[in-house]
């Protein structure tokens, strides 16, 4: 959820909204990544899929076969990443609509240009769609993780959004 609190905080500069509504802001997106985290894992559970190492390991037999970047220890599907850039692409466009291009800095800021660039985004809906493709590209996950991940991070910030009612909204 730091990250795409993050995110929002940089949002949040570049728009420079009113403090009341940078802090709703930062309480809807902060629920609603976080109710999103929640709502994957007991997804992740309930269809309990295998990543795509265990596939490749298990059924074309190449035992040593590894994905390009880190696989975490729970189930593929959907791809928490991409239901949390869900969450917070719904969030910010409610706000700001979907045409905001902004520069995400988090991993530059925090571990140095040496590590990580910056990522240009043209709109909150295409920063969503690239980090559910860096888990497809990384071998993590299989598409259909991350599109439904998207789309279920997407329908828990509707829900934030219609259900959760703020006293000056």
């Amino acid at each position: 959820t730091g990250h795409y609190l993050n995110i929002v905080k940089q949002v949040l500069v570049k728009a420079n909204p009113t403090l009341d509504i940078s802090a709703l802001l930062l309480a809807q997106a902060g629920m609603a990544a976080e109710d999103a985290g929640v709502g994957c894992v007991q997804v992740k559970y309930a269809n309990n899929v295998v990543r795509p190492q265990t596939y490749i390991r298990k059924i074309f037999g190449d035992a040593a076969w590894a994905p390009s970047i880190g696989q975490p220890n729970h189930p593929d599907y959907p791809s928490g990443h991409s239901t949390l850039a869900g969450a917070t692409a719904e969030i910010l466009t409610y706000h700001f609509g979907d045409n905001f291009s902004f520069t995400d800095k988090s991993f530059v800021d925090f571990t140095g240009s040496q590590h990580f660039d910056a990522r240009e985004h043209s709109s909150f809906t295409e920063m969503a769609n690239e980090i559910g493709e860096s888990r497809v590209y990384g071998q993590i996950h299989y598409p259909r993780s991350c599109v439904d991940g998207q789309a279920l991070g997407r329908k828990v910030a509707d829900n934030i959004l219609s259900k959760v009612k703020f006293l000056k909204e």
